[in-house]
């Protein structure tokens, strides 16, 4: 559009210098006479503001147009790396989202942490019920008489309530080496009965 008018103006630019040779021919071939040669004056001086006034405005549309399309080329490339930067600003937030996604939680690894230390125990002994007292005596007997050649030093120690085969009442025992200073790591499981029998669950 900007070169449409710019070429629309020339061409009246033209047309106005055939249009004002024709006249000037015209005159110029009258009679010389007063009224001829103001004529011709007028011509000139007419034409003469009249050509200043289209150029002036023809500059000053180019000058116009130009700066808009200047202005619009900027305002496209200004917007281009607004676009290039969100897209890349995105893609590093989806980037951070995924490897937030696949690192492993805090609270992952602390449970898994803790599951593993609760196989390590302190060499401490804990006070004991009669009962919880009675079952960890029948794992520790019968390895007293039938000890273990692969773990000679295995003690024993209560560890919970649990609910046996048939949904019988067992009480858990737990065969622990020694591991470090003060520490016993649990090797072995046992379901102790109330009828006075065992099971190794590990």
């Amino acid at each position: 559009m900007p070169l449409y008018r710019e070429l629309t103006l020339g061409a009246l630019i033209v047309l106005f210098l055939v249009i004002y040779y024709l006249r000037y021919v015209h005159f110029a071939k009258m009679p010389d006479s007063r009224h001829a040669r103001l004529r011709l004056d007028s011509l000139i001086k007419g034409t003469r503001w009249l050509l200043i006034a289209l150029l002036l405005a023809l500059v000053g549309l180019i000058i116009v147009d130009r700066t808009g399309v200047l202005t619009t080329k900027t305002a496209s490339v200004q917007t281009s790396h607004q676009a290039k930067a969100k897209a890349s600003a995105s893609s590093a937030k989806h980037t951070k989202s995924k490897t937030k996604a696949k690192a492993p939680s805090a609270s992952s690894t602390t449970a898994s942490s803790q599951s593993s230390d609760s196989n390590v125990i302190s060499d401490e002994s804990e006070s004991l019920s009669s009962a919880h007292f009675q079952a960890l005596q029948v794992v520790t007997k019968y390895y007293q008489t039938n000890p273990d050649a692969k773990e000679p030093d295995r003690v024993y120690r209560y560890r919970s309530e649990q609910t046996g085969n048939a949904g019988v009442k067992v009480t858990e025992i737990g065969g622990y080496v020694p591991v470090g200073q003060h520490q016993l790591k649990l090797t072995h499981v046992y379901w102790v009965y109330p009828s006075g029998m065992f099971d190794v669950v590990k």
